[in-house]
């Protein structure tokens, strides 16, 4: 199986600079990627979490403040998450996802914990009266979007070699 990667606008959103600024760290080394064959770059997650942290750059911020502001950024909440839902931002929502991933929520409480919360705060919304069904439709449909960006970026665990058969009447 190839290993996951992301694309030159995934790393930008990534560490909040431009595509340019990307593309220059590939040129000059400083950020390995590979290439396809139609010549675009594709960046291997480890290697810019790895670069993200050598150059302290905290996801959220531009790289110019990461330097100066040692803060760390905290990990997206189930309220954050309901509001970029609600707005139906995929690109951020995709972004705060695998930013939470990367620094080091586990799926397990990432989809447990965050989204289900996100997503029942807005099903009670709903039922209050305090949304519309549109509303609803529009987060349900911005997760549903999101979350391949943020399965496109696991490393799938190695086989352990051991098959299960289930089956039932």
């Amino acid at each position: 199986m190839a290993a996951p990667s992301l694309t030159t606008k995934d790393v930008a959103r990534l560490l909040d600079v431009s595509e340019a600024t990307v593309k220059r760290w590939a040129d000059d080394g400083l950020l390995s990627a590979s290439k396809t064959a139609g010549g675009h770059r594709r960046f291997n997650i480890e290697g810019v979490a790895r670069f993200r942290r050598e150059r302290g750059l905290s996801p959220g911020l531009p790289a110019r403040q990461a330097e100066t502001d040692n803060l760390p950024r905290p990990i997206v909440n189930s309220v954050e998450l309901r509001e970029l839902l609600l707005r139906g931002d995929e690109a951020k929502t995709s972004d705060v996802l695998i930013d939470s991933y990367l620094s080091g929520l586990s799926l397990s409480s990432l989809f447990d914990r965050t989204i289900t919360d996100a997503m029942r705060q807005i099903g009670d919304s709903w039922f209050k009266g305090e949304l519309t069904v549109a509303d609803e439709h529009l987060a349900t449909q911005t997760i549903l979007s999101a979350l391949p960006k943020l399965k496109g970026i696991l490393v799938p665990a190695e086989p352990l070699g051991l098959k299960v058969i289930c089956c039932g009447i």
